[in-house]
């Protein structure tokens, strides 16, 4: 089985979620963001458990962010240009 292309974010690394995870967890923590294969990013910190184990489903079936409930857009990070700070 392949791993997934999705990841979650604690703090700031990133770890990779696998569908072939056969290592046993002695403790947890919430991750704070999720970032789509698309690159678009959630914050986790203020949504249930329920909801980001849903997130994950859709984002695992390939769903797009304009297909996700309405309940999701409250969760979106959009990054903002810092005035000044052009690439060229």
């Amino acid at each position: 089985m392949s791993s997934s292309k999705l990841h979650l974010r604690v703090a700031d690394s990133y770890l990779p979620i696998r569908d072939d995870s056969t290592q046993k967890c002695t403790s947890s923590q919430k991750p704070d963001n999720f970032v789509s294969a698309s690159g678009q990013r959630y914050n986790l910190t203020d949504m249930e458990d329920g909801q980001m184990e849903e997130l994950i489903s859709f984002a695992k079936n390939h769903t797009a962010a304009e297909d996700l409930p309405e309940i999701y857009q409250q969760f979106e990070i959009v990054e903002t240009a810092v005035e000044g700070s052009e690439t060229t």
